[in-house]
């Protein structure tokens, strides 16, 4: 139903997406083929087009994002980027 749900929201080709833990409850295997999916998505046309993605994971922040923040005990920490 998660990634059913994220299906139909790429269908209205948004140019922006706001995702809390979309991977959450998903297996690393179908949650590495969501996170390629958006990828995918991200760089499909030449609209620009970008993703807010919440995680508690930080190896998958690392895989996806290309600028992260960070939030520990409510406060916006330390900004990486690649």
């Amino acid at each position: 139903a998660q990634v059913v749900a994220l299906l139909r929201g790429l269908q209205l080709d948004p140019t922006v997406l706001l995702l809390d833990e979309p991977t959450s409850s998903l297996d690393l295997g179908t949650a590495e083929r969501v996170e390629a999916l958006l990828i995918r998505w991200l760089r499909a046309k030449d609209q620009v087009r970008s993703f807010v993605w919440v995680t508690h994971d930080p190896g998958q922040a690392l895989r996806i994002a290309n600028r992260r923040l960070t939030m520990r005990s409510g406060r916006l920490g330390a900004e990486g980027s690649r």
